[in-house]
């Protein structure tokens, strides 16, 4: 069963950089509407306060409800259920938190139920976007 969710942004304050922290790009020039967009940080840059001066703090992400409870810590972000079109499940990556924070302003849907909670496979959640009509159905 598939219940609505949303990625949420976390910054943090870390003691240090380390390769593979996620990064806010607030894209605005250029485009109708604005949007963000993570990159990851692929090499530590040699002074780390102005890299965050420009580029601000990392954050991690998080899936919460609509009444902003947490239901996933980055950590267990993992899955992509592509829909009726396959029954497997793949990783999920950057390119599509990306395309869901563009496209949906990270609204999603999380595999569970609100009354029992998240469904863990391999200590991650699965996320989707369910189509309307099967969640009308559920």
């Amino acid at each position: 069963m598939w219940y609505p969710a949303e990625i949420a942004l976390k910054s943090y304050l870390p003691p240090e950089l380390e390769v593979g922290m996620l990064f806010v790009n607030r894209i605005s020039v250029g485009v109708i509407e604005p949007f963000v967009e993570l990159f990851e940080l692929e090499e530590l840059p040699e002074d780390p306060d102005a890299f965050m001066a420009k580029h601000g703090v990392p954050v991690e992400l998080a899936i919460i409800d609509e009444n902003g409870n947490l239901l996933a810590t980055h950590n267990e972000i993992g899955w992509w259920d592509e829909g009726e079109d396959t029954d497997e499940l793949r990783d999920i990556t950057l390119d599509d938190i990306n395309y869901l924070l563009r496209e949906f302003d990270g609204y999603i849907d999380i595999d569970g139920d609100e009354d029992e909670g998240v469904t863990l496979i391999e200590d991650k959640v699965v996320l989707s976007l369910v189509p309307d009509e099967e969640l009308e159905e559920e």
